[in-house]
C-alpha cells in the first residue's frame, strides 16, 4: 500500500514538475526569443589571426525556413514559428563556423540553458561532452568565451554545395 501511495503522490505531482522544468530560462530568451529569428556573427579577417589560429568566423543563430533542397519538412515557417513559441522548446540553436584551409563550413545544433556553475552567462553546448561555451549579452550583441573546464565544441562536417 505504501509503494502505490508514493507512486499516486508522485503521478498527482508529475505536472507541477513537467511545468517547472520546460521553463526557458529568461537569460536564454533575452538571447534567443521565442518564435523569433536571431543571429550573432563574429568574423576575423585574416591578418589578424593570432598563430595558430583557424577559425575565421562564427555564427550563432536560429532560422525556421527550411531549406527544401535539404530537407523534407511538412510543415510552414509560421507552423514552426507557432510550435517553437509554445513549445518550451526555444532553447535550441545552430552554430556555423569557418576555419582556413576548410572550403566548406562545420555545423552542430546546441542547446543552452543557465548553470549554477557559471553564474551571470547562458552556456550552450552539446550533450555527452560534445563541449559548451558560455555568452553574455552586450545590449544587441553577446560575448562568447570557453570556460576553462570545457572541452571546446563537437562540431559536424557540413556537406554545403554552392547550388544549395
Amino acid at each position: 500500500m505504501r509503494a502505490l501511495a508514493l507512486a499516486a503522490t508522485l503521478l498527482l505531482a508529475a505536472p507541477a514538475f513537467a511545468q517547472d522544468e520546460g521553463a526557458i530560462p529568461p537569460e536564454v530568451l533575452a538571447l534567443f526569443p521565442q518564435g523569433t529569428e536571431s543571429c550573432y556573427a563574429a568574423h576575423v579577417d585574416k591578418g589578424a589571426l593570432k598563430p595558430g589560429q583557424t577559425l575565421t568566423d562564427f555564427y550563432l543563430y536560429r532560422l525556421f525556413d527550411p531549406n527544401p533542397k535539404t530537407e523534407d519538412v511538412a510543415f510552414s515557417r509560421d507552423e514552426a514559428i507557432a510550435f517553437d513559441k509554445r513549445s518550451g522548446n526555444g532553447s535550441w540553436t545552430a552554430v556555423m563556423a569557418k576555419f582556413t584551409g576548410q572550403p566548406l563550413p562545420y555545423n552542430q545544433v546546441v542547446t543552452c540553458s543557465v548553470w549554477d556553475s557559471i553564474p551571470g552567462k547562458v552556456t550552450c553546448g552539446v550533450e555527452c561532452d560534445g563541449g559548451y561555451f558560455a555568452l553574455v549579452q552586450k545590449g544587441d550583441d553577446a560575448e562568447l568565451t570557453f570556460p576553462n573546464d570545457s572541452v571546446g565544441l563537437a562540431l559536424n562536417f557540413q556537406l554545403w554545395r554552392a547550388e544549395l
